[in-house]
Order: structure tokens, then C-alpha cells, then sequence
């Protein structure tokens, strides 16, 4: 049986990106575009330029709390940042690191 795609269309609809990162603790809330990995759809992933926000300054476990100047750099694994929704802080995770003694 053979299937016909005449006359029909299709959506195909963006993907969202899923920010992470670390750093050592320092004492503030910023999460610089090098710290930080912008994450896809089978294995595609962006570099960040820029500088975020975290929620806490604290070490620990925290997410991003602003975007500030961070956009998308470079993509891997053929990423296309016209595959991707605008960047957002939801679903974000952000580790700092305790400081060594």
C-alpha cells in the first residue's frame, strides 16, 4: 500500500533548549556564557557568550534567574538555532562549586 502525502501539509514546531552549567563559588550571581551549555534535540548543543544571572550565589544546586546578554554562539552536532525556541530560564540548572581550600 502506498502512502501520498498530495495535497496534505505539515507543522513541524521548534524545540526547546535546555540551559545547564557550573562554576566555582565567587561570591556573586553571575553565570558567564562559558560556564553554560545550551542543550537540544538528539545530541545538538550550543556554546553561550554573554553573562546570566544565577537564582542564588550560594554553592549548591540553583537555576538561572535572568537571561541578561547571553545569546547562542556556536552550534555542535549540526544544530541550527533556527530549530530552537527564543532562549528561557525555565528548566534551567546551574551547580556552584564549593570553593578549595
Amino acid at each position: 500500500m502506498a502512502l501520498s502525502t498530495a495535497g496534505s501539509s505539515y507543522a513541524i514546531g521548534k524545540a526547546t533548549l535546555s540551559l545547564s552549567g557550573s562554576r566555582t563559588y565567587d561570591g556573586t550571581t553571575s553565570a558567564l556564557g562559558s560556564t553554560l551549555t545550551a542543550s537540544g534535540v538528539n545530541g545538538e548543543s550550543f556554546a553561550l557568550t554573554g553573562t546570566g544571572s544565577t537564582a542564588s550565589k550560594d554553592a549548591g544546586t540553583t537555576t538561572l534567574a535572568g537571561l541578561g546578554t547571553l545569546t547562542l554562539s556556536t552550534g555542535a552536532n549540526g544544530a541550527l538555532a533556527a530549530n530552537y525556541n527564543a532562549l528561557s530560564t525555565a528548566g534551567s540548572s546551574y551547580t556552584i562549586a564549593r570553593e578549595s581550600d
